[in-house]
């Protein structure tokens, strides 16, 4: 089991990339999302406060939107906000996911 968790995580390595963009990195994961374009998160490093504000620029819930995902419900509100939860992430009211971590508890 060794070998493919080795090999996975080799995988991952090779195929996240970053990019400097003016005010944050855009980091590119190896995974798709439905249209089979990249995921990305971006990262903003606020030196004064010593974190790191993580966020997907407002892409996955409007593309849930787009595609005809009524999330405005209060049963499909909740279950959104749920899963956010288990993952300590927050949704603005413009729909941005996102979070908070420091150097030592990124990623």
């Amino acid at each position: 089991m060794t070998k493919f968790v080795d090999e996975y995580l080799k995988f991952l390595n090779d195929n996240f990339s970053e990019n400097q963009l003016e005010n944050r990195i855009e980091i590119t994961v190896p995974s798709s999302d439905k249209n089979n374009d990249p995921m990305k998160i971006y990262a903003e490093e606020n030196e004064k406060e010593g974190d790191i504000y993580l966020t997907d620029d407002e892409y996955i819930i409007e593309n849930l939107i787009s595609s005809g995902c009524d999330i405005t419900t209060p049963a499909r509100r909740e279950l959104l906000q749920s899963v956010a939860n288990r993952y300590n992430i927050s949704i603005s009211k413009e729909y941005e996911l996102f979070t908070y971590a420091t150097l030592e508890t990124f990623p």
